[in-house]
C-alpha cells in the first residue's frame, strides 16, 4: 500500500449563490491555495485534505459548513496533544478568517476530514469540496482537490 501525498492544484472557484453588491465580492476576497488531499490505500474510506484559505477582502469570513459529492461527510478537525502527551483529533465547528489573514490546513494541525468515500476513484480523478461561508449572506464556494 502506498500513502503517496498528491500535490494539488486549485482547478476552480465557483460561486453558487448571489452576493450583495459591493466593491469586492466574496469570491474575489476568498482564495484557496495549494489544495491537496492525502491519497488513500484501496478500501480506505477516510482521508484528509489540506491547503491555505486566504481572505484578501476587507471583512471577516466565517466558514461553518463543508460538503462533498464524493464523501458522506466533510468536517474541520484539529490535531491536539493532550496532557498525557497523546495526539488526538478534535472537531472544530467553524473557521473565522479575518481580513488579510490566512487559515492553514496542514498535516499535524488543522485539516478537513473526508469520511465515507462513496466510490473508488482512479488517481487521475479529483475530489471536490464545497465550502459555505457567511459574510452578510451565506455563500457557497466549490474547490477541487487533486
Amino acid at each position: 500500500m502506498r500513502f503517496a501525498i498528491t500535490s494539488g492544484i486549485l482547478l476552480s472557484l465557483l460561486m453558487l449563490s448571489a452576493c450583495q453588491p459591493s466593491a469586492q465580492t466574496p469570491t474575489a476576497a476568498f482564495v484557496v491555495e495549494d489544495a491537496w488531499v492525502r491519497a488513500m490505500p484501496p478500501g480506505q474510506k477516510m482521508t484528509a485534505a489540506y491547503g491555505v484559505f486566504r481572505n484578501s477582502g476587507s471583512v471577516s469570513l466565517r466558514i461553518s459548513e463543508f460538503s462533498s459529492p464524493q464523501y458522506a461527510s466533510v468536517s474541520l478537525h484539529e490535531t491536539i496533544v493532550d496532557s498525557s502527551g497523546m495526539s488526538k483529533m478534535q472537531e472544530i465547528q467553524e473557521m473565522l478568517i479575518p481580513p488579510g489573514e490566512v487559515f492553514e490546513l496542514e498535516p499535524g494541525g488543522k485539516h478537513l476530514m473526508l469520511m465515507g468515500k462513496y466510490n473508488n476513484q482512479t488517481e487521475e480523478e479529483t475530489d471536490s469540496v464545497s465550502i459555505i461561508f457567511s459574510l452578510e449572506k451565506p455563500h457557497n464556494i466549490e474547490f477541487r482537490l487533486k
